[in-house]
C-alpha cells in the first residue's frame, strides 16, 4: 500500500514539472495569467514603435525647419540690398527694366503655351485596341503629314514595323479584348455619331466573304461570262499617267494583275450586281435598322447595328494590282459616309480631318467621279522633296517645308502644317469613314487588294459641312 501512495506521488510530480518545462500553466488561472501579460508585453511594443515613428518624423520636421530658418538668415541680407538697389533707381532705370521684362517674358511664355498646346495636339493617350466610351478630345490621334511621308515611302509596298496609327479598332472577337458583343456594339455606334472613322475587325460575315473569294477560281467562275471597266495605269517619271480604259473580264484581270510588271498597275471596277447583294449580304440595307445579321436575338435598337447601310449606291468593289493607287491627291466625299470592306490583300489608307481642309489647298471643282480633291499630288511632292532632301542631308526631318520653296513655300505655304493618321486594312477589316474626310489609299504587300464599299445612312453627315464649305468659298473667290 505504501508503495503504490509513492509511486502516485511520483507521477503526479513528473506530470507537473512536464507541464512546467512545455510553459502549460497547470490551471486555469495560471493560464489566464499568463495571456494577459503575453497580451500586455504586445501593446507595449506596438506603442513604442509607433512613438519610435512619430519621434522620427518630428526630428525630420525639426531638421528641415532649421535648414529653411537658415537659409532664410543666409538670404535675407541679399535681399536688403537688392531692395535698396530698387530704391536708388531713377525712372528710367526702372523703364529699361520693365521694357527687357516684357520683350524677354512675353515670348518665354508664349512659347511655353504653344509648346503646351503642341504636347496636348499631339499626345492623345488613348489604345486603339481598347478605346473609352466615346471619341476623346482630340481624336484620332494625328502626325505631321511630313512625318508621315517620309517615314513611309508612297511607293514602298512592305509596312514598316512601326506607322503612325490613331483608330480605334473594334475587334468583334470578344475574347481577345475582354469585352462582350452588346459593349462593342454601343461603342461603334457611339463613334458613328460622333462622325469619327474607325475599323470594324472580325466579323464572321465578312470573314467568310473573304475566306470564299480566297479560294482558287472561285470569282473566276463567278465572274468570267462578265466584263468590267478596267484602268491601266503606267508610271512616267514622277507622274501617274492612266493610259488606257477598257472593258475586261476578272479572269483577265487576274492574269494581267499576278504578272510582275513595273510601274503598271491595273484596276477593276465591279459595279453593284445581284452577285456582290448576295456575297456581301452584311453590306444590304437593314430595314428599321435591325440587327438581323449578326445577333442570335432578333432586336429593333439601333445601338447595336454594325453597319447603317443606305439604299442609294448600292455595293461597289475594286480589285487592284499591287502598289495601285485609286487617287494622286487626298481626296474627299461629300455625299454620304462610307463602309470600306477589305475581302483580299491589305491596303494602306491616309485620313485627314476636315479641319484641315486649308491646308491641302483644295479645286474649286468636282472631278469626274464627284469628289473634291487637294492640288497637291502627294506622289509628286514625296518625290521632288526627297531628291532634294538627298542634296541637304544635314536639314532636319521636321523642316522638309523648307526644302522645296518653288513648290512648297509659293504655291503651298501652309501645306506643312497639316496633320493625318494613317492605317492599313487587312482581310476582314472594315473602315468607316465619316462624310467630308479627305483619304488617299495605296494597296500595299505583294498581292492584289479587294475592296468592297457601300455608303453609311448616318444621321451626323453634316457635322463637318460648315468647315468645309467656307474652305470652298475662299477657293472659288481666289
Amino acid at each position: 500500500m505504501r508503495q503504490r501512495n509513492e509511486t502516485a506521488v511520483r507521477q503526479r510530480t513528473a506530470f507537473s514539472s512536464l507541464e512546467v518545462a512545455q510553459g502549460r500553466p497547470s490551471d486555469d488561472g495560471d493560464f489566464r495569467d499568463s495571456n494577459r501579460k503575453l497580451l500586455a508585453t504586445k501593446s507595449n511594443k506596438s506603442k513604442r514603435q509607433r512613438q519610435r515613428k512619430r519621434d522620427k518624423l518630428l526630428n525630420y520636421w525639426r531638421h528641415l525647419r532649421l535648414a529653411l530658418g537658415e537659409s532664410w538668415r543666409k538670404v535675407q541680407p541679399l535681399l536688403r540690398i537688392a531692395w535698396k538697389r530698387v530704391l536708388r533707381m531713377t525712372a528710367i532705370e526702372i523703364i529699361v527694366v520693365v521694357v527687357s521684362l516684357i520683350f524677354l517674358g512675353f515670348p518665354l511664355l508664349l512659347f511655353a503655351f504653344s509648346e503646351r498646346k503642341v504636347i496636348q495636339e499631339h499626345a492623345i493617350h488613348y489604345d486603339i485596341y481598347n478605346c473609352p466610351a466615346k471619341p476623346p478630345q482630340g481624336y484620332p490621334r494625328a502626325y505631321p503629314i511630313l512625318d508621315v511621308l517620309h517615314h513611309w515611302e508612297i511607293d514602298s509596298l512592305s509596312i514598316p514595323q512601326r506607322i503612325n496609327k490613331g483608330l480605334c479598332v473594334f475587334d468583334l472577337d470578344s475574347s481577345e479584348n475582354g469585352l462582350d458583343d452588346i459593349s462593342i456594339r454601343q461603342k461603334i455606334q457611339q463613334y458613328r455619331q460622333e462622325e469619327a472613322p474607325f475599323v470594324i475587325r472580325n466579323d464572321p460575315q465578312v470573314l467568310q466573304a473573304a475566306q470564299r473569294w480566297a479560294r482558287d477560281d472561285y470569282l473566276n467562275t463567278k465572274l468570267a461570262d462578265s466584263l468590267y471597266p478596267a484602268t491601266l495605269v503606267s508610271i512616267v517619271g514622277n507622274d501617274t499617267i492612266a493610259n488606257s480604259t477598257a472593258m475586261m473580264s476578272f479572269p483577265a484581270w487576274s492574269q494581267q494583275a499576278h504578272t510582275e510588271e513595273a510601274l503598271q498597275f491595273v484596276s477593276l471596277r465591279l459595279p453593284n450586281t445581284e452577285f456582290l447583294q448576295e456575297e456581301l449580304s452584311f453590306f444590304r440595307p437593314q430595314p428599321q435598322f435591325a440587327d438581323r445579321y449578326h445577333t442570335k436575338k432578333k432586336t429593333n435598337d439601333k445601338d447595336l447595328l454594325l453597319y447603317d447601310v443606305t439604299a442609294a449606291g448600292g455595293i461597289q468593289c475594286d480589285f487592284q494590282s499591287p502598289g495601285f493607287r485609286v487617287e494622286e491627291t487626298l481626296q474627299m466625299a461629300d455625299s454620304s459616309g462610307s463602309y470600306i470592306a477589305v475581302l483580299s490583300g491589305s491596303s494602306r489608307y491616309m485620313l485627314v480631318h476636315p479641319k484641315e481642309c486649308k491646308t491641302i489647298y483644295l479645286e474649286s471643282k468636282r472631278d469626274e467621279d464627284g469628289h473634291y480633291s487637294s492640288r497637291i499630288h502627294l506622289n509628286r511632292y514625296y518625290n521632288m522633296t526627297s531628291h532634294h532632301h538627298r542634296t541637304q542631308a544635314s536639314s532636319s526631318l521636321h523642316h522638309h517645308h523648307h526644302h522645296h520653296p518653288q513648290f512648297q513655300e509659293k504655291e503651298f505655304p501652309l501645306f506643312h502644317k497639316t496633320t493625318m493618321t494613317e492605317v492599313v486594312l487587312e482581310m476582314g477589316d472594315v473602315l468607316y469613314l465619316p462624310t467630308h474626310w479627305f483619304r488617299y489609299s495605296v494597296t500595299v504587300q505583294d498581292s492584289p487588294s479587294y475592296q468592297c464599299k457601300v455608303h453609311s445612312d448616318s444621321v451626323g453627315n453634316h457635322k463637318y459641312h460648315s468647315m468645309v464649305h467656307d474652305c470652298l468659298k475662299k477657293v472659288k473667290k481666289a
